[in-house]
């Protein structure tokens, strides 16, 4: 909370999360200034919540408002199932291209493009607080661009702030940077083809067969052809193992679409 506002980082899957954490502020006797919200990307299960939070300034990266504009909708319809509550799309209203500092709030938000192209970050200076959003996971990144040497250069941008903990978005807040060094390690073996799966667990080797899949798909015309049938045919090779499981059998159908596509 800060001396202007009370910034939410996030809103989930839909108003009714955020109605509780509401609740349980005022039960505790704090004094809730206006709200404003901050979108680190566009995905579903990150705006869902704002509705709740009536006319609220929303703070993104403005890519965050094209691609909301263009997938907001369709994410609705595609994940309803995920929805709790009734929710409602709510757009950004004050995006920035680079960067924006509430000098008053001790807060600075910048464009770190990564797990998607419109991915921000949030430093709160006084606190020492630094929040990445999905920019940094475990086990490994979760791709949803092609420019993997971009992500390299946002996550390793975090190592320039003096941040005491690091608040991601599926993992529990921590004191340590392992794991922005671990997903550093998976990029840069990624470019380099070094990353082996085989000694993953299954999860883990799923979610880098569809990271080869998304690059593939994205990068054909820069790639080549050639290129883009390799990461296909090394993510086929992971899938194979693990056919019994619905989401690799999904990214298998997948992943023959974009071959026959190819001749």
């Amino acid at each position: 909370m800060g001396d202007k506002a009370t910034y939410i980082c996030d809103t989930f899957l839909g108003p009714d999360p955020v109605e509780q954490i509401l609740s349980w502020f005022n039960e505790n006797g704090y004094d809730l200034k206006e709200f404003s919200v901050f979108y680190s990307h566009y995905h579903y299960d990150h705006v869902w919540g704002s509705c709740a939070l009536g006319s609220s300034t929303v703070i993104a990266h403005e890519k965050c408002r094209e691609l909301l504009l263009e997938y907001g909708e369709s994410e609705m319809q595609e994940y309803g199932e995920s929805m709790i509550g009734d929710a409602a799309l709510v757009l950004p209203n004050a995006t920035f291209t680079q960067r924006i500092e509430l000098h008053y709030d001790n807060l600075t938000f910048w464009h770190t493009p990564g797990h998607t192209p419109d991915c921000s970050s949030m430093y709160d200076s006084e606190d020492a607080v630094l929040f990445v959003g999905d920019n940094v996971e475990s086990p490994i990144p979760f791709l949803d661009t092609p420019d993997i040497d971009g992500y390299l250069r946002s996550i390793e941008s975090y190592f320039e702030v003096d941040w005491d903990l690091l608040v991601t978005s599926h993992d529990s807040p921590t004191k340590e940077a392992n794991l922005i060094r671990e997903n550093i390690d998976y990029l840069a073996r990624f470019l380099s083809k070094g990353y082996d799966s085989s000694l993953d667990d299954e999860a883990t080797s799923i979610r880098h067969a569809r990271n080869l899949v998304t690059v593939a798909k994205s990068e054909t015309e820069e790639m080549g052809k050639s290129i883009s049938r390799e990461y296909l045919g090394r993510a086929r090779a992971i899938l194979e193992r693990f056919e019994d499981n619905p989401t690799a059998l999904k990214l298998l159908k997948k992943l023959d679409q974009l071959l026959s596509s190819f001749y």
